[in-house]
């Protein structure tokens, strides 16, 4: 008879932001990186770093559009785009 035991890991994200988000899941990913007592975790620790560069990747994207929405707002109005 095999017994199985699964854990759940609560990594606590409610009330983070984006930002803190991808620092919790890298921290989450290193923490668990070679843990003998869960060597094979639920999501896989691939996963969640595909998920934290994702994240991330949307983040830098919508700063690049932010920015770029600025420039031009401020330039329209006849101002200019200091970046």
């Amino acid at each position: 008879m095999t017994i199985i035991i699964l854990y759940t890991v609560k990594i606590d994200l409610e009330g983070l932001n984006p930002i803190e988000t991808v620092e919790r899941a890298r921290n989450h990913v290193v923490s668990m990186t070679g843990n003998l007592v869960t060597p094979t975790p639920i999501p896989a620790l691939a996963l969640v770093t595909t998920a934290a560069d994702a994240l991330e990747a949307a983040i830098l994207s919508t700063r690049a559009t932010a920015v770029g929405s600025i420039c031009w707002r401020a330039t329209s109005a006849g101002g200019n785009c200091a970046s």
